[in-house]
């Protein structure tokens, strides 16, 4: 009888025959049992199903910059990664450092606009879908606006700009003729 690690009888019989691929959570330790009148013997059999691998990439902020880390799953886990943005060909190399099954990607703070960052992981078995992440960026304060809210905002600051103008020519004019009533009052007085 067989049996994999953990669990009861996999297969009866003296023949563990496997017709298809083996699925990556079915690997492991498997247990040939042979049982006669003089008693039973055991050997263990080590199934290593390789894959290629799979990823994800989140998202942190480090020292004020965004950093993109992109985590795979593989087997053999002596992974290699790349990093593209969507709709353009060039791999991106700078500011990426590889720690085991994970790749960190500082990004400039000056990126203004949306970006889709792809990062590819690769081992010995192919290469992963590449996984994806949108990336806004640091856009300036007018770009988070509607183009609405944006026109309120700059009619709002115009009038205010209006106002004070409007206030300073008031004081100025009365400034004046305060100092010019003052000196006709002085001359008078002589």
């Amino acid at each position: 009888n067989w049996s994999r690690e953990g669990e009861t009888d996999v297969v009866r019989g003296n023949a563990l025959i496997l017709n298809f691929p083996l699925q990556r959570h079915k690997g492991g330790n498997y247990m040939c049992t042979a049982y006669n009148k003089h008693g039973s013997n055991t050997q263990t059999t080590f199934f290593n199903v390789l894959y290629k691998p799979e990823c994800g990439i989140t998202q942190t902020e480090v020292s004020g910059k965004v950093v993109l880390i992109c985590t795979a799953t593989a087997n053999p886990a002596e992974v290699d990664f790349t990093w593209k943005v969507k709709n353009e060909n060039e791999t991106i190399e700078d500011n990426v450092e590889k720690v085991g099954l994970q790749s960190f990607l500082t990004l400039e703070t000056r990126v203004e606009n949306v970006r889709t960052y792809l990062c590819y992981a690769n081992n010995s078995v192919g290469s992963s879908i590449p996984c994806e992440r949108d990336v806004t960026g640091n856009v300036g304060w007018w770009h988070r606006f509607e183009n609405e809210n944006l026109m309120i905002l700059l009619a709002v600051i115009a009038g205010t700009i209006l106002m004070v103008i409007i206030i300073c020519i008031i004081i100025i004019i009365v400034c004046r003729r305060k100092r010019a009533a003052d000196k006709s009052a002085k001359a008078g007085s002589l």
